[in-house]
């Protein structure tokens, strides 16, 4: 942890779909803008949770979970 950025790795081998990275952004519509230049897949829609925040799924091209999210003001 550091600077307010965590990072946590588990032990085991990766395989595509096992692995899916989470990245809080302050603004979620900006991020998403930038990601559908980046080839990435996105899966669904933006959604929001009950607590307290918005969500984008991606996978990249090798089938890695990408998560973007960024907490409601």
């Amino acid at each position: 942890e550091r600077d307010g950025g965590r990072l946590a790795i588990k032990r085991g081998a990766p395989s595509p779909g096992g692995i899916t990275v989470h990245f809080r952004v302050s603004n979620l519509d900006d991020a998403v803008a930038t990601l559908a230049t980046r080839g990435l897949t996105k899966l669904g829609e933006i959604k929001s949770s009950a607590e307290g925040y918005r969500r984008a799924r991606y996978s990249d091209p090798d089938e890695y979970g990408i998560i973007v999210f960024a907490y409601l003001k």
